[in-house]
């Protein structure tokens, strides 16, 4: 299952990342082969030390040029400088590319992320809740690069080197170090089977209580002022601390198994160098001894990290299987929109227009997982040029009624004509382009006027930007208005200009069709009336939700919805 996933990983991974992934190749081997030349220089210093001729023990076959070494004694120190600043120079790059391959890897990952989740189909985008999307984009997708993507690397690299090392002791040492290989093997082995299962299941519940504070912290900031306003923070805080607290003890476990291996390991070495020079000094002078440990010293210091990160490496990836699957159910979405990119990487959408009417014929429409039809036998015509307006109740079906009549949702029977030409599922996200929409509550971001207005599309037109500005009475709050800094949330915009801003946002996107649902509730009538009556003369076909009378009295026609039905219809 995981190779499976890591195997989907690479073939959604962009041209660049799979360079760079094919790069490290011949960086891991290079790597490797440092470490080896590293290990055949340290034995020759170490018996220069010593002063002695010392047995080689299985390395007779390089006696020649280690004796070589050793009689030039200034050359091997020289040599062993060289080497050993070499290698850790190489070993500084190949981490640099190593951690730049996963972090330029994860922006990739985090782009189509992103791009998956605001392109799946609106019907989905509702019925899934937004903070787990937050969450596994905000956060869950940086843990598949540390917890998985890394570990995953840095395993490779490790089973490399400790393929060197083991060659070389195995040659050096001879049986004794194969049988305490497999001795230490064989406790990790035993401490994954017995932890493996625990990992998983605290790993799962990680996920969740990730998910839990992300929703809690964005409730509680979307509600900073009526918190602020009851004097809750002390509670909102001590609420806080019980989620981050729940979730920090979930970790404690995965933590405490990653670090217990390691001490149980350097105990054990120590007891074994121990061992080891109390054995050797019945059959061998002491300078042998102290070689034997200085090289058993340096090889033990190389592969008890190894494989410690080994075993490290499994926990992390084993803890966060889940969290892995829930970014690749984004990744892999089924219902993604099929979107169109031009040579300057932005969307690009061709357009379906009409050019007489827009009809919806016997629509019935409801939601997944519900037997409840929210729409039944909804008939309306809307004439291209025209103003419509729309009334009802909350929770009567006028939302729905725009959401089909836009793309956004398709009925589960019934027709969409355009020019008597019925519209495909197909077409459906070409028809959506056709549409600016204005919301109940306005859509704002961090920025300049002009930012809001353009909302990150690189095609500017600051003179459509001001008369849009102007139509919507927006351009007197500021001399420089296209400039003027918008707080988050639009915290320095009264409700009306935020309102104003958004029908701006909509003139300015030129669209055939303005949809504009509760678009003036929050101006006076007479401002309302007012730039309704302007964008009139826009000749564009208005769709409009409403409850105000003035306004529904400025349209040319205008439908009543009651319990999904067009009960009544007025001229």
């Amino acid at each position: 299952m995981l190779l499976t996933n890591f195997k989907y990983l690479w073939c959604i991974l962009d041209f660049d990342s799979k360079r760079r992934a094919i790069l490290l190749i011949p960086l891991t081997l290079l790597n490797s082969a440092f470490e080896l030349i590293n290990i055949g220089i340290i034995l020759p210093f170490i018996i220069l030390l010593t002063g002695d001729k010392i047995p080689l023990n299985n390395l007779n076959y390089f006696e020649k040029e280690i004796n070589y070494l050793i009689s030039n004694g200034n050359l091997l120190v020289i040599l062993f400088i060289f080497v050993i600043s070499v290698t850790y120079l190489f070993r500084i790059y190949y981490t640099f590319k190593n951690v730049q391959f996963s972090f330029l890897v994860g922006a990739s990952l985090n782009r189509r992320l992103f791009r998956n989740s605001i392109s799946d189909n609106y019907e989905n985008q509702i019925q899934i809740n937004s903070n787990s999307k937050v969450s596994i984009i905000a956060s869950k997708s940086g843990t598949v690069i540390t917890n998985i993507l890394m570990p995953f690397i840095n395993s490779l690299n490790c089973i490399l080197l400790l393929l060197v090392f083991y060659i070389f002791s195995g040659f050096y040492f001879g049986i004794i170090f194969y049988v305490v290989s497999i001795f230490i093997a064989l406790t990790y082995y035993v401490i994954i089977l017995t932890t493996k299962n625990s990992i998983k299941n605290m790993g799962d519940i990680v996920s969740i209580k990730t998910d839990i504070l992300f929703k809690f912290l964005r409730e509680t900031y979307d509600g900073i002022r009526e918190l602020i306003l009851s004097n809750y923070q002390e509670q909102f805080s001590n609420n806080f601390y019980l989620h981050e607290k729940s979730l920090r003890e979930s970790q404690i476990f995965i933590s405490f198994v990653s670090l217990i291996p390691k001490i149980v390991m350097e105990y054990l070495l120590i007891i074994f160098i121990v061992g080891f020079v109390f054995i050797s000094r019945y059959d061998s002078i002491s300078s042998t001894i102290l070689v034997h440990v200085g090289v058993l010293i340096y090889v033990s210091q190389k592969i008890l990290p190894l494989i410690h990160q080994l075993y490290n490496s499994f926990i992390s990836i084993h803890s966060s299987k889940t969290i892995m699957n829930e970014v690749l159910a984004m990744l892999n979405s089924d219902n993604i929109l099929h979107i169109i990119n031009n040579n300057n990487d932005h969307l690009t959408i061709n357009k379906i227009k009409f050019d007489n009417e827009i009809k919806l014929s016997k629509i019935e429409f409801k939601y997944q997982n519900s037997d409840k039809k929210v729409l039944s036998d909804v008939n309306l015509t809307i004439l291209k040029g025209s103003t419509i307006g729309i009334s009802g109740a909350t929770g009567s079906g006028k939302s729905t009624i725009i959401d089909i009549l836009t793309g956004l949702l398709t009925p589960i029977s019934g027709k969409i004509l355009i020019d008597g030409i019925e519209l495909t599922k197909r077409q459906q996200c070409q028809w959506v382009s056709n549409f600016a929409y204005v919301p109940q509550k306005p859509f704002i971001i961090q920025g300049t006027v002009y930012d809001n207005l353009k909302l990150f599309n690189p095609v500017e037109n600051k003179t459509l930007a001001v008369n849009a500005l102007n139509l919507t009475n927006l351009i007197e709050i500021s001399d420089d208005i296209l400039n003027f800094n918008i707080k988050e949330n639009g915290l320095n915009l009264s409700g009306g200009q935020c309102q104003r801003l958004s029908i701006s946002r909509a003139i300015y996107s030129n669209k055939d069709i303005l949809v504009l649902d509760e678009p003036t509730s929050a101006l006076d009538l007479k401002t309302a009336v007012d730039i309704i009556s302007r964008l009139k003369r826009l000749s564009k076909t208005l769709i409009i939700i409403t409850h105000q009378i003035e306004i529904l009295n400025l349209c040319d026609d205008s439908i009543f919805v009651d319990n999904g039905k067009i009960v009544n219809k007025e001229s």
